[in-house]
């Protein structure tokens, strides 16, 4: 049964299994206030949520889009690290930090849509993405050139910034 797996995959990745609740694709949250997802190609996320943290869609290979909806305002470390199948991912405007390897080594991943609110691109928030090609920034460039990245060989460096997004 589903609950089962999903008891033995946060046994797994935590170390525990901690209030196994809800219906799928939202099932808990964690220690750490992070979401806990049913690993679907497709995620839908709940209303009213803020932040997703780390390590929640650690090595789900299923995943290929994501839309993180507007209201959540930081993207914590290794969110979707190894995501290999992952090819585009939009980041609303409420989002103000990516955090440390938030998208570590999503190797297919192709287009970033990030929203105007991004302060700061944190350390290896986009290492190894070798096929990161295009991201669309929704501000200005003078805004874009605000933005804090400290970056270890991030790909963002190299990809074609687009114009903003109307």
């Amino acid at each position: 049964n589903d609950t089962k797996q999903l008891k033995s995959f946060m046994k797994d990745l935590y170390g525990y299994t901690y209030n196994i609740t809800g219906s799928f694709p939202l099932v808990s949250i964690d220690q750490e206030g992070g979401m806990v997802v049913r690993l679907f190609k497709d995620v839908t996320f709940p209303d009213g949520l803020k932040e997703i943290r780390y390590g929640v869609f650690y090595e789900c290979d299923s995943l290929t889009t994501v839309v993180i909806p507007e209201g959540v305002t930081a993207l914590y470390n290794a969110v979707f690290y190894k995501c290999d199948n992952l090819t585009t991912v939009t980041i609303p405007n409420s989002v103000t930090i990516i955090g440390w390897d938030v998208f570590y080594e999503c190797s297919n991943l192709k287009t970033v849509y990030m929203g105007r609110g991004v302060k700061t691109i944190s350390p290896f928030a986009f290492w190894e993405c070798d096929n990161l090609k295009d991201v669309y920034y929704a501000g200005t460039e003078k805004m874009w050139n605000n933005i804090t990245i400290d970056s270890y060989r991030s790909e963002e460096h190299t990809s074609e910034l687009q114009s903003p997004i109307t």
